[in-house]
């Protein structure tokens, strides 16, 4: 109940990733907001629907902040997109790792949808580039090797990575970004009652903020693994969570910390 006795500012940051334990954490402080008027909230993205936010929040400021931006090629695959993970696409990703050398020197950062075609590609494809390092970013790997890949500059990289990468860091020696245009989304399951996950299409929001991870630091290079009329099939933004959510762990969180009426929250 006090936890928030001496905190002044709530920062909510790339709230555009939707999870669910971020729509319910704007919920209860907005509801706290309301209690104290000291508190305040700032919400932050490099790509949101404002509007649709703005309507959902009291009364509020939008600030948007322009800065010069690096150079950023951004080249597409002239074959339609593969929707696995399989030898076909690593032959094409192959390819596509193969255009970007030519291009650049810098170290890769490709984007793939989950663990498991991490390590498929990885041992698919890492003999073929023998003067890369290959190293894998994704939650489960311990800090201090997250570490080593973010700071060692002693060896060219060819960095795998899930949707890490995508706005959570910036690895400043990458120039180079492959995109598979993937991710995976949890779903819930009526028939077990419990969520799974899905390997779907990913947002042009998201698309936009992995391109921009080539140029953080420098003019930058992205190899996008779709045709232009695959975007006709990318949705603009990825359905919040919440909104597919049978609502039963949120709910028992919110019963939780007191709040007995689910039905009474500011969803």
């Amino acid at each position: 109940d006090n936890a928030l006795d001496n905190v002044g500012l709530i920062i909510f940051d790339e709230f555009h990733e939707r999870s669910s334990s971020v729509d319910l954490a704007l919920g209860i402080s907005i509801e706290r907001q309301l209690l104290d008027n000291n508190l305040k909230i700032l919400i932050m993205s490099a790509t949101l629907n404002v509007q649709q936010l703005q309507s959902y929040l009291p009364a509020n400021n939008h600030i948007e902040v322009k800065t010069p931006t690096f150079p950023l090629e951004i080249i597409r695959s002239k074959k339609t997109q593969r929707l696995q993970i399989d030898t076909q696409f690593a032959n094409e990703l192959v390819e596509s790792i193969k255009q970007i050398i030519a291009k650049t020197d810098k170290d890769i950062l490709i984007f793939l949808p989950g663990l498991s075609e991490i390590n498929f590609i990885s041992r698919q494809i890492s003999n073929k580039f023998s003067q890369y390092q290959f190293e894998i970013l994704h939650s489960s790997i311990r800090l201090e090797d997250q570490r080593r890949i973010l700071t060692d500059l002693t060896r060219k990289k060819i960095i795998l990575a899930t949707n890490i990468a995508e706005s959570s860091i910036t690895i400043p020696s990458v120039g180079a970004v492959i995109d598979c245009g993937l991710i995976k989304k949890p779903v819930y399951e009526k028939k077990i009652g419990f969520k799974r996950l899905e390997t779907i299409r990913s947002s042009l929001f998201s698309a936009q903020q992995r391109a921009g991870r080539a140029a953080r630091t420098g003019p930058g290079v992205c190899f996008q693994m779709w045709h232009d009329l695959d975007e006709r099939s990318m949705p603009e933004q990825i359905k919040p969570e919440i909104t597919e959510s049978p609502l039963l762990e949120e709910s028992l969180t919110l019963l939780s910390i007191g709040i007995s009426n689910p039905d009474q929250f500011s969803w």
